[in-house]
């Protein structure tokens, strides 16, 4: 959608700013997705419980507490639970810096064309 009186350059411009400012703001949440992701982890045993039958919650007991795991099973669960956050920052982190980039006007630069190619 091109608004009179600006060029298609300005206005794919202007998305691109939107877009570095939708970026910002999952940073923001970051922290509050972290905090969720591990209170879902270490609660989900007994927010379960609460909706099922007698039979679903002793099969729902399996799926153990990682606070309740020994050492090496903590350590095991929480180093996959960081290297899954961690690759989705990755990621986000991947994305946010092109349309940052695009957003200020550098879209088919040396930087870019080396990150895709």
């Amino acid at each position: 959608m091109v608004v009179v009186g600006t060029s298609v350059r300005e206005a794919r411009q202007r998305w691109f700013q939107r877009l570095d400012l939708a970026f910002w703001a999952i940073w923001a949440a970051l922290p509050l997705t972290v905090w969720l992701a591990y209170r879902a982890n270490t609660t989900a045993s007994a927010s379960i419980a609460a909706s099922l039958s007698p039979e679903q919650v002793k099969c729902a007991g399996i799926v153990s507490n990682p606070l309740n795991m020994s050492r090496p099973g903590q350590l095991l669960f929480w180093a996959l639970f960081s290297f899954q956050l961690s690759f989705f920052a990755v990621l986000i982190g991947i994305l946010h810096r092109m349309v940052h980039r695009f957003a200020r006007g550098r879209i088919f630069v040396s930087e870019t064309l080396q990150g895709v190619g």
